[in-house]
């Protein structure tokens, strides 16, 4: 950053130079909550602070001295906050096994459902803070090294008369491949996948590329073609 030649509105004058990054403000100030998300009717001013219903019901205020983004960021994987862990399980559940436990990802609150597995929801998330340490790396390999991942897919009658939507889990969900892993299937099959790790990335539209779609650039202005189907 001190390198990094500034322009007279404070951007640089090299972008591909530089990244972005987040400054705590010179003063620091209480926002009021804005009437219906109108900025044009203002209410009362609210101190920065822990949302009290995951707080256990008490609000707790952050130093007036700091914007409380690394108080927020503790509090959020605070260990007597489990609601992270759990919903962070629930979406690695969902990715990988086809289905979440908590049909409504975005919702565990009293207007979402109840899970179809609540003691193995606590169990991921209680283990994933405590022996997986918040890794990503260690709650994946947890579930696709459990006997339930590895089950085959295949419908067994009886079965399947009995529970047809899988609520059991006692098969494995038949799933779509994301264009990405498609790709890359097809890529491995040819016998010419390239395994190094890191380095520049590619279109993925690039006949000749063989690298894994890991690292395919993207655009949010113009989506890749071969990204869309």
């Amino acid at each position: 950053e001190e390198n990094c030649e500034m322009q007279n509105d404070g951007q640089t004058k090299k972008p591909d130079d530089a990244a972005h990054v987040v400054r705590e403000a010179s003063e620091m100030k209480n926002l009021p909550v804005y009437l219906r998300g109108d900025i044009t009717t203002p209410g009362e001013e609210v101190p920065r602070g822990f949302l009290t219903i995951l707080g256990n019901g008490q609000r707790e205020e952050y130093d007036a001295q700091t914007s409380g983004r690394q108080d927020l960021a503790e509090a959020l994987v605070d260990r007597h906050n489990p609601l992270t862990a759990r919903g962070w399980g629930n979406r690695v559940w969902a990715e990988l096994m086809g289905s979440p436990l908590v049909s409504t990802l975005s919702n565990f609150g009293t207007l979402g459902e109840k899970p179809t597995h609540p003691v193995l929801l606590d169990d991921l998330a209680v283990r994933f803070m405590e022996d997986g340490n918040w890794s990503l790396k260690w709650l994946i390999r947890e579930i696709v090294h459990s006997a339930t991942y590895q089950q085959s897919s295949e419908a067994v009658p009886v079965k399947l008369a009995a529970d047809p939507g899988n609520t059991l889990l006692w098969r494995m969900n038949r799933r779509r491949l994301d264009v990405e892993k498609w790709r890359d299937a097809l890529v491995v099959s040819s016998g010419t996948l390239d395994r190094s790790i890191g380095g520049k990335s590619f279109v993925a539209s690039d006949p000749d590329a063989n690298r894994r779609a890991i690292y395919v650039e993207v655009s949010r202005l113009q989506l890749d073609p071969m990204l869309a189907l």
